[in-house]
């Protein structure tokens, strides 16, 4: 496995509040991390962070040894794609223009080359969305935007791949296809990190969870390693496992 990204006692405020405390971890080729913990723990923070969109008090976010400040916003964009959370559209363009979008790094969105071309037909069909490819966005339900977004973002086809909840719109058939095709990326050399609030696709799918509670890592282990414990104090919910360590459902707590 090799080292892409390099996060090292990362503080971050927003507004004058504190909102990642000494966060740091490594993540390496073939992983496929879960970043997971309840609402406001900071894990969009950290993604932007990661990505270079959010100013740091302290610390680094290094991608393969060099500070992603230091990178220029087209190197950036051929090392690091990112999903937002929020993803709003202004016009109505043609879904597979939106897609290719995600080749910007490489030239112009507007005149692909065959490469590129190749990059958005392998992207929508990644995402679920090659029926989508020619419809407007404006007429495409919350779901089919989101697996637009994903094409899109998939397209840039960086070794770093960031996404904010990228199945927290999708029916459940679209959120299992999606956690397959993403955890197939980390097998074939991608580094994927994905903030998720679903817990047993996270530890069904992902090689990695790290678990962030009021701004701080409070768990990274290995996907079948969580501690029902950690799971209990930080999010409140009973996890029911299997005996390889899975998470198959959830339960309230009882006290």
């Amino acid at each position: 496995m090799t080292n892409i990204l390099d996060v090292k006692s990362l503080h971050i405020s927003l507004g004058g509040t504190s909102v990642l405390h000494d966060v740091s971890f490594r993540a390496g080729t073939n992983e496929f991390i879960g970043l997971v913990g309840p609402n406001g723990a900071g894990k969009s923070t950290l993604l932007r962070a990661i990505a270079g969109l959010a100013a740091l008090d302290s610390g680094h976010c290094r991608v393969k040894d060099k500070p992603v400040d230091l990178y220029s916003p087209i190197e950036r964009a051929q090392h690091i794609s990112y999903l937002p959370q929020a993803r709003p559209v202004y016009w109505s363009m043609l879904a597979r223009d939106i897609v290719a979008l995600g080749r910007f790094a490489y030239g112009s969105p507007l005149k692909l080359d065959d490469r590129d071309q190749a990059a958005v037909a392998s992207a929508l069909k990644d995402a679920g969305a090659e029926s989508l490819a020619d419809r407007p966005v404006a007429e495409l339900s919350g779901g089919e935007r989101a697996r637009i977004h994903l094409a899109r973002t998939l397209a840039t086809e960086t070794p770093l791949i960031l996404a904010d909840e990228p199945i927290a719109a999708l029916d459940p058939a679209h959120q299992l296809s999606v956690m397959r095709m993403l955890r197939g990326k980390a097998d074939a050399g991608h580094t994927i990190i994905a903030a998720l609030h679903e817990l047993p696709l996270a530890s069904r799918y992902c090689t990695r969870i790290i678990i962030l509670a009021d701004g701080r890592v409070t768990g990274d282990n290995p996907s079948t390693k969580m501690s029902p414990e950690l799971i209990e104090t930080v999010f409140g919910v009973t996890p029911i496992m299997d005996s390889n360590g899975v998470i198959n459902g959830l339960l309230p707590m009882t006290t």
